[in-house]
């Protein structure tokens, strides 16, 4: 999207995807720290291209409960922080293209249908660093997994992700 879109070129994407390969680090943050674009050019993006709303999770008031019942590497791995939940629908803030194995876990496992929020990578990783900090064998873990994800771009989303997240946006939630 951010290549069609004119914001990167297709070069600097696939010096982003190098990089992301060889540290392990989410994608996102490969494009912020390489100063490709910022990090509000980058959830502006998101938030346009998938009209979802933006959040900054560090304002918001969370129970530690929720935090706790996802797994810690998890959190970090997809960066995301969930919010609050109201009846069968949990509102999360991500750092990112929403991950079809996170709108999966949130909506299985879980048993909620996730409402999801926008939100930079600094304070989404901000409030994580808070309420979930990682051991550092955690760190190397989660390290680990995105090295693996970066093989596979696991940060679009599927048509049926997309299908989900609009139905989502207006108003008609799809049914478990």
């Amino acid at each position: 999207m951010l290549v069609a879109d004119g914001i990167l070129t297709e070069e600097q994407l696939k010096d982003a995807l190098d990089i992301q390969k060889e540290t392990g680090k989410p994608l996102g943050q490969v494009l912020v720290e390489q100063r490709y674009l910022s990090e509000e050019a980058l959830a502006k993006a998101i938030t346009e291209k998938y009209q979802l709303p933006f959040i900054d999770p560090s304002t918001y008031q969370i129970e530690p409960d929720l935090i706790k019942s996802f797994p810690v590497d998890m959190l970090y791995r997809y960066q995301f922080v969930p919010l609050d939940t109201m009846g069968k629908v949990m509102i999360v803030a991500v750092a990112g293209i929403i991950d079809e194995t996170l709108d999966d876990f949130i909506q299985n496992v879980m048993g909620f249908e996730p409402m999801y929020f926008v939100a930079t990578v600094s304070s989404v990783m901000r409030t994580l660093e808070k309420m979930a900090p990682l051991t550092e064998e955690q760190r190397m873990a989660v390290k680990e997994k995105v090295k693996e994800d970066a093989g596979r771009i696991s940060r679009r989303i599927s048509s049926r992700t997309s299908t989900r997240i609009s139905r989502r946006i207006s108003g008609r939630l799809t049914p478990k």
